[in-house]
């Protein structure tokens, strides 16, 4: 790939990641959560916070975000650039990690430019990009992984590629409970995909125990601090929010699937493409996200899209992996009307992604900081975020006083303290 190719994947790869920075974006309730931690004066008061609000409001977390969030608000004051900043950090690594993984596949510049296109025509997705919560940490980590993983052995031993996986690794680990379950699912996968025959030793050496065992020792440290001490008892329906996002589907969606769907038949039936591949690790990314969902229908608990950001993303890497075999191998005629309709359909979902963003930000910028953040936000437990986003607009200090938020357990609707 020519310095130039590189530039350019550069410049467009800053381009998301300005489009879905959230610049502008008012605080809401979930992100002031993290934002108040700013107003503790020690590191020991904001720790004591989070052990005391992941059994209730902040549960299921690991409060590494928000120790993160701590010393950046102390450093920088109200800043949402500061606050936001470990996402946008993941948000870089991600697509440096579809790049890579794209690179060790033997796909250039053209495959990776449409895997980043098609990244940021899912804003559902890309949105965590500039929300102040571990899910971009998360999803950014795994694919890390899976492009660590991918990776020949003589690859893997390069100082810079072991660097690579124990950083993300432990990046992962601390910011999420679901990244442990991922490094492994994506270890086995990436041997299954690189291997005919199953050797014992050689399974044992792809995966990499040392980072397997320590990322599954941080997540259970890190959470019998936080998250696995208790939950509340939920009673809420599962479909309540992702129903609706189902039901806004449009015909543009449809017709985009459709065209998708006929890449990817071809892809399957085209010789020596070997779309086993690809297809396996879609399958399997795929299985991962039920998954989630069904823990969520155990627990009567919302079925939520940023459960599936991670294996949302892989699958979208999955699908430019298989068309990008496939085109490399098909000639004539056939290549470029397959490579066009490809090609339009990246335009055409990354175009209508874009323009939404960039309205979004022309929104925010012309608004500014609404008194009452999202609509509903002060209806939960009475928590007002005008005063925060005030904060925000005047600069200086975190204010102390939103810190009152974690005198007591807080539990929001259809959740209820777990009894013994």
């Amino acid at each position: 790939m020519t310095t130039r190719s590189k530039a350019l994947l550069a410049v467009l790869g800053l381009i998301i990641l300005a489009l879905y920075s959230s610049w502008g974006r008012p605080l809401w309730l979930d992100e002031y959560l993290h934002f108040v931690f700013g107003g503790f004066d020690t590191a020991s008061e904001a720790w004591s916070a989070v052990q005391s609000s992941t059994t209730n409001i902040n549960h299921g977390q690991t409060g590494f975000y928000m120790m993160l969030d701590w010393g950046l608000l102390k450093a920088f004051g109200a800043n949402l650039f500061a606050l936001r900043l470990p996402s946008l950090l993941s948000g870089a690594l991600l697509l440096f990690s579809v790049a890579l993984f794209l690179r060790r596949k033997n796909l250039g510049a053209m495959a990776i430019g449409a895997a980043f296109l098609l990244l940021a025509a899912q804003p559902n997705m890309m949105y965590f990009v500039g929300e102040a919560r571990p899910y971009m940490p998360m999803a950014a980590s795994s694919m890390a992984a899976l492009a660590y993983f991918s990776s020949t052995s003589e690859q893997r031993k390069t100082k810079g590629m072991q660097a690579f996986i124990w950083l993300t690794m432990v990046w992962g680990a601390l910011m999420m409970p679901y990244y442990v379950i991922y490094l492994p699912v994506i270890a086995i996968t990436c041997y299954l995909i690189s291997t005919r025959e199953f050797k014992l030793k050689a399974f044992i050496t792809f995966i990499n125990l040392p980072v397997q065992i320590t990322s599954l020792i941080l997540g259970i440290v890190i959470g019998s601090l936080t998250w696995l001490r208790g939950s509340p008892n939920f009673q809420r329906d599962p479909w309540l929010i992702i129903a609706p996002l189902v039901d806004s589907l449009t015909p543009v969606h449809y017709l985009a699937a459709a065209a998708l769907l006929v890449l990817i038949g071809w892809t399957i039936f085209t010789p020596s493409s070997r779309p086993w591949a690809p297809i396996f690790l879609f399958i399997v990314m795929g299985a991962m996200a039920a998954l989630f969902a069904v823990l969520s229908l155990a627990q009567s608990y919302w079925i939520l899209p940023r459960q599936f950001v991670a294996s949302q993303a892989i699958m979208t890497l999955a699908v430019v992996w298989g068309v990008g075999q496939a085109l490399k191998i098909t000639h004539g005629s056939k290549k470029k009307v397959l490579a066009a309709l490809y090609a339009l359909i990246v335009v055409l979902a990354f175009g209508r992604a874009a323009v939404h963003q960039i309205e979004s930000i022309s929104d925010w910028e012309t608004h500014g900081y609404p008194a009452a953040g999202k609509p509903g936000d002060a209806d939960y437990q009475l928590i007002d975020v005008g005063p925060a986003n005030q904060n925000v607009a005047d600069g200086g200090p975190v204010r102390p006083e939103f810190t009152q938020i974690y005198d007591e357990p807080r539990y929001g609707g259809g959740e209820d303290p777990r009894t013994s």
